[in-house]
């Protein structure tokens, strides 16, 4: 199928929704307010784009790629993300992101600022440098996920076992440390 190319555009408003945008190539592209619910973003190559307040619940990004993409104030529900064939530098900006999958992705240097991560599935992921700062992350699950520098400063509501993950450098806040040193057998007082 041919590439359908698109530059420099900036669509307001335009709904998606449970259209199929196979194969497009998007550069320097603005969304704001635009509705992806149920779209499938098959084949779609999205490079140097921003995302402002748009909705992708329920979206499937079968072989899409995100080079260098800001989600800022997006919903993202329900969406499988590790269909992708790759995010690189890509930042979500106080964005809802739950019942999210990000199963062995390499998401090395990702932003999720701000955003909740409720009952996110991290399995098998790279997330060395990656922020994810003042995050909520209540049921969110860490099995063989490399966390090596990792900033989860302010970060609520996470459980991470140091036993079968990977962390080094890795920033925490209290409460969550603690529970930290409980997984290791530690007990802490005062």
């Amino acid at each position: 199928m041919t590439e359908s190319e698109f530059t420099e555009i900036t669509y307001e408003e335009r709904s998606f929704d449970g259209n199929e945008l196979a194969h497009g190539y998007f550069e320097d592209c603005i969304f704001k307010r635009c509705r992806f619910s149920g779209c499938r973003l098959v084949n779609s190559r999205f490079l140097d784009c921003r995302f402002e307040d748009c909705d992708f619940s329920l979206c499937r990004v079968v072989g899409a790629t995100f080079r260098d993409v800001v989600f800022t104030d997006c919903k993202a529900v329900g969406v499988n993300w590790s269909e992708t064939s790759g995010m690189h530098s890509v930042k979500f900006e106080n964005c809802k992101l739950t019942d999210t999958v990000w199963q062995k992705m390499d998401l090395r240097h990702s932003k999720f600022d701000g955003s909740v991560l409720d009952n996110a599935d991290f399995e098998g992921s790279r997330l060395d440098r990656a922020s994810l700062c003042n995050t909520h992350l209540v049921g969110a699950r860490f099995v063989k996920t490399s966390l090596i520098d990792a900033d989860l400063s302010y970060a609520s509501g996470y459980a991470i076992d140091p036993r079968s993950n990977q962390l080094k450098n890795t920033k925490v806040t209290v409460p969550e440390a603690l529970g930290i040193l409980e997984m290791m057998g530690m007990k802490v007082v005062g």
